[in-house]
């Protein structure tokens, strides 16, 4: 790890390799407002443990940037990074910037000003590689007359909704509106906290709701006190400023935290994706809830005789090689794509694009 300081004489040359690495600034929002790199999250260095999924990945290099203040207590943080496999390549005490140097940098957009969110969480590999070929199918195929096309994506399972906030904040030709289903009250609260960091809260409906055994969506009635819980308070201790504070307050369950009524959702949707922890009764059901000319997106754990085993999650959250293919050829859907990739961890995924055909039945 390479120790840095920004002082006045930092010249372009030195800081430049820095802006090329995501970077987590634990300064206070008052500095970080004031000036970060483009490519940074700036968060409480006593609550990182809650921010985690907002992380890359831990094989990718980050930078650590800090003021003076946080000397003391930065030794037992960057300790506990490293404890947890993050690979740290700066650590930067920012104490000046001259003002030639910073006109340059904003100049070339390494780094801004202002309360900004910067996405330097991993969305799905395969979603980033394949999302322009999905979306200037559906603009053309929808034919919509708006000068930002609208459409509408539903997540099973979505978890934090790092790929949904990923399509509402990312894709400047189309806008997005994202559905996120999970049967987990915490996922729903981290869920809405980023879509509130990132500014797209206003696109973003989430479900408390289970996928039944007949394929169904199953209502749950609500089991934790989430606004009195430790977990909201650390959320809520964490946003920082008084606006997001407000926002977060006004999207407690009772005022539409997220919904519990499967009624509200959506009929069709253009896009349905499903990473990970895929339920196989609910199969059937994607053809219906898909737009004419719709895609299916599904990147979920894969078993086989000549794949690696694993013993998390059971087969039942598991498809066969092959079995996801059969399954919507049948249908008459177009496969995109088809391969089994593996994750970080080794073990391997069958990642599958499909489009639904214009003359098919919902039947």
């Amino acid at each position: 790890m390479k120790k840095i300081s920004l002082v006045a004489s930092t010249t372009f040359e030195q800081i430049v390799p820095v802006c090329k690495i995501s970077c987590i600034d634990v300064r206070k929002k008052s500095n970080y407002t004031l000036l970060h790199f483009a490519n940074s999250i700036n968060l409480n260095i006593h609550l990182f443990g809650e921010r985690l999924f907002e992380f890359p990945p831990a094989i990718q290099p980050i930078s650590i940037v800090y003021s003076e203040e946080q000397e003391g207590v930065l030794s037992e943080f960057l300790d506990n990074l490293i404890a947890r496999g993050y690979l740290l390549e700066y650590c930067i005490k920012w104490v000046d910037i001259c003002e030639e140097l910073k006109e340059e940098l904003l100049n070339r957009n390494l780094v801004v000003e202002g309360d900004l969110y910067h996405i330097i969480f991993a969305p799905n590999p395969s979603l980033v590689q394949h999302i322009d070929y999905i979306e200037k199918e559906l603009v053309e195929r929808e034919n919509n007359i708006n000068a930002v096309p609208e459409l509408s994506v539903l997540d099973l399972g979505c978890g934090s909704s790092r790929d949904l906030v990923y399509l509402l904040k990312s894709r400047s030709k189309v806008q997005w509106k994202g559905y996120g289903i999970d049967m987990l009250e915490f996922c729903l609260a981290r869920s809405r906290v980023l879509s509130i960091r990132a500014n797209v809260t206003q696109h973003l409906s989430l479900y408390y709701l289970e996928i039944s055994k007949d394929g169904t969506f199953q209502e749950l009635e609500r089991t934790k006190d989430i606004e009195n819980s430790k977990l909201y308070k650390k959320l809520l201790f964490d946003m920082e400023t008084e606006d997001k504070k407000e926002a977060f307050c006004q999207s407690q369950p009772c005022k539409n935290f997220f919904e519990t009524c499967a009624n509200k959702l959506p009929k069709t949707y253009n896009l349905i994706i499903n990473i990970r922890f895929i339920n196989k009764a609910f199969l059937p059901s994607i053809n219906p809830m898909l737009s004419p000319g719709g895609f299916v997106f599904i990147s979920t754990f894969a078993i086989g005789s000549d794949l690696p085993t694993f013993s998390k999650p059971k087969s039942n959250h598991c498809v066969d090689v092959g079995e996801l293919y059969c399954f919507f050829s049948v249908l008459g859907y177009k496969i995109v794509l088809d391969v089994i990739e593996t994750i970080e961890d080794g073990r391997p995924v069958n990642t599958f694009i499909a489009q639904k055909p214009f003359t098919l039945s919902n039947n």
